[in-house]
This record gives structure tokens, sequence and C-alpha cells, in this order.
């Protein structure tokens, strides 16, 4: 293999890297999001049981809760875009969700297969690149 071709092989090398560096964070961002679904379907489910009028703390931010009255456990306010907010039942709100959740779970397994494919590329150049130096130190 010839240095041209070997330079080649290294920045195709660099960008098989830097694909799987993008992969890998779109993949821990997704695993970030299915994180907060599974806790947002658990608070659904737990919701639905809960007696009215039970005292219950209600987020205003991060880390912030006011304690608050359940008045209602059979529906949520659900933002769906543009600052435009509707009541839905709380079975629908868990079917929409869980939507998401599978959404995001069959992404996660296109961008782990995307890297699985790339790893091997990458395998196979490296031990493509590191024949031709044997073969060469071999001429010598």
């Amino acid at each position: 293999m010839d240095q041209l071709n070997k330079m080649q092989e290294i920045m195709e090398l660099q960008h098989l890297q830097e694909q799987m560096e993008a992969l890998s964070k779109q993949l821990e961002e997704l695993q970030e999001k299915q994180g907060t679904i599974s806790i947002t379907v658990n608070a659904i489910k737990e919701i639905q049981n809960i007696k009215k009028g039970t005292e219950i703390l209600a987020p205003l931010a991060d880390g912030i809760f006011v304690r608050t009255q359940l008045n209602d456990n059979s529906t949520a306010i659900v933002n769906i875009g543009k600052g435009i907010t509707v009541e839905k039942p709380l079975p629908e709100v868990l079917k929409m969700v869980q939507g998401h959740e599978s959404k995001i779970t069959k992404s996660s397994l296109e961008i782990e297969t995307k890297m699985q494919d790339i790893s091997n590329n990458l395998l196979e150049k490296i031990a493509k690149l590191e024949m031709s130096e044997v073969s060469e130190e071999n001429k010598e």
C-alpha cells in the first residue's frame, strides 16, 4: 500500500471515529429521554391509584415542589404544541407517552445497529492497515 492510500485510509478511520462519537452522543440523549419517559409512565400509572383529595407534591421546576390536593386523577392537561393545551383522559395520555417511548426505543436500536456497522468497518480498515504494514516490513 503506498503512502497516499495509507493517508486516505487513516482519514477514513478518523471520519468513522467521528461518526461513532456523534452516534454515541445521540444514543446517550435518547437514553436520557427514555429515562424521563419511564418516570412519566410510572407517575401516570400511580396518579390513577391515588384517592381524590390526597395531598401531593406538584413540581414547579426541577427540584422545586408545592403541596397541593389532588382533585382529579382521571385527566391530565397536555401541551400539544405552540402553547396550546388540552385535557385528556389519563389512559389516553399513557398510550401517547408509551408511543413516544416506542419511537425512542426504535431509534436507539437503529443507532446501535449503525454503530455496530461502523465498528465492524473500523476493525476491517485497521486490520487492512496493519497487514499492509507487516507486508511492507517483510519487503525490507
